[in-house]
């Protein structure tokens, strides 16, 4: 933190770093609502606005109307929370990328973030290999240090560990050096551990898909090296397996998950039919409907629960994300600009296949959070081009 930096300003970097460091803890919410509420009071509101952020203040209120509508029971708190908390950390975003001086201080900012979020997971993922070894074949992890009883899905985690997996785009930074590599590179480490460990076969497509898109951003998209980088990783990957540097124990255990009859990749881990009945829904009952389990997609899952109200405003913004991800890939690479556009990229993708919203509140914002730095970014880019 600037030490020349106003103290309202240094409070609210620590209240969004507080969210952060207790993601696991089951009262983060009124962490998430007091910083969200800084965040509105604290911050110009005539300043860090544009038309993602109008875009999300639509979706969150038609989002929290149409849920109670639909249920008319659950806590006005956490619906308060959902209505300030999207654009508020969206707009945190924004104003982090105005407030950092250089590409740099940029990178660490977020890598600290990042870090703090990734450490309780870490925490209880080391004491899950001390009691059951390097392989969790029962997916499940304790939520809280030492109490038996209280288990998280390998879901939550795996959502959590593609913000990590991004910082793997590193190895392409070319003005850093090696040891500060090794540093920001340490964050995919940890989410790597954390997917294999649950045997996470998401965390795995999405660190072989940022390898994969930071290469071919750091060498200006070239089809002629995205091909041979395709190859030479394919190559890699096969000589790591039959070299054993991987354990059998976890080629076992992602092999016994592959032939499972109802949990198979081919099925998308039996997503694919869940969509296409999404789909159908959503055609015949606009207003959303009574799901049977989630849909295992934010876009889906969001429109069973408040319709195409909600959902359109979403899928504009995303839109809107999505095409400033494309612009800042044909600008001029630098290593904050090569992880957050990797990033923005595998929580996108980790969206496609998980209950983002009800699964985890927190990861939701923080993902508003990378689109405003995205967008930010792209426009001090333009700026000063």
């Amino acid at each position: 933190i600037n030490m020349r930096m106003p103290f309202k300003y240094k409070l609210l970097v620590l209240l969004f770093f507080s969210t952060l460091i207790t993601s696991l803890w089951s009262d983060n919410i009124y962490l998430l609502f007091l910083f969200s509420l800084g965040t509105w009071c604290i911050l110009p509101f005539n300043k860090w606005w544009d038309g993602i952020g109008a875009t999300l203040i639509f979706f969150s209120f038609a989002y929290c109307a149409m849920q109670y509508m639909h249920d008319q029971t659950g806590s006005g708190f956490i619906y308060l929370s959902m209505i300030i908390a999207p654009v508020a950390y969206y707009r945190f975003g924004s104003w982090a990328i105005c407030w950092l001086e250089d590409d740099k201080k940029k990178l660490q900012f977020l890598f600290i973030s990042i870090l703090l979020y990734l450490i309780p997971v870490l925490l209880l993922t080391i004491q899950d290999i001390l009691i059951v070894g390097f392989v969790n074949e029962s997916r499940y992890l304790l939520s809280d240090i030492g109490k038996e009883e209280s288990t998280l899905s390998a879901t939550i985690y795996g959502l959590m560990s593609s913000a990590g997996i991004a910082f793997v785009s590193i190895i392409f930074a070319e003005s850093l050096k090696l040891k500060e590599k090794a540093v920001f590179f340490s964050l995919a480490a940890i989410a790597l551990v954390i997917v294999v460990h649950l045997i996470n076969r998401t965390g795995i497509v999405l660190l072989i898909t940022s390898i994969i898109l930071s290469f071919g951003y750091s060498t200006g998209m070239r089809l002629s090296k995205v091909v041979s980088s395709l190859l030479l990783l394919l190559l890699v990957l096969v000589i790591i397996i039959k070299s054993g540097l991987v354990s059998q124990e976890i080629i076992d255990a992602y092999i016994e998950r592959e032939s499972g009859t109802t949990d198979n990749a081919a099925e998308l881990g039996g997503r694919s039919g869940k969509w296409q009945a999404a789909i159908s829904d959503l055609m015949s009952s606009p207003l959303g409907w009574k799901r049977v389990g989630y849909v295992h997609n934010l876009w889906l899952d969001l429109a069973a629960v408040a319709g195409w109200i909600a959902t359109i405003p979403f899928v504009v913004a995303t839109i809107n994300v999505l095409k400033t991800t494309f612009r800042m890939i044909k600008r001029n690479v630098t290593p904050f600009r090569l992880v957050v556009v990797t990033m923005v990229v595998a929580m996108f993708l980790n969206c496609m296949v998980e209950p983002v919203i009800e699964a985890s509140l927190l990861f939701f914002v923080l993902m508003m959070f990378v689109w405003g730095m995205l967008k930010a970014e792209s426009e001090e880019m333009v700026l000063n081009h």
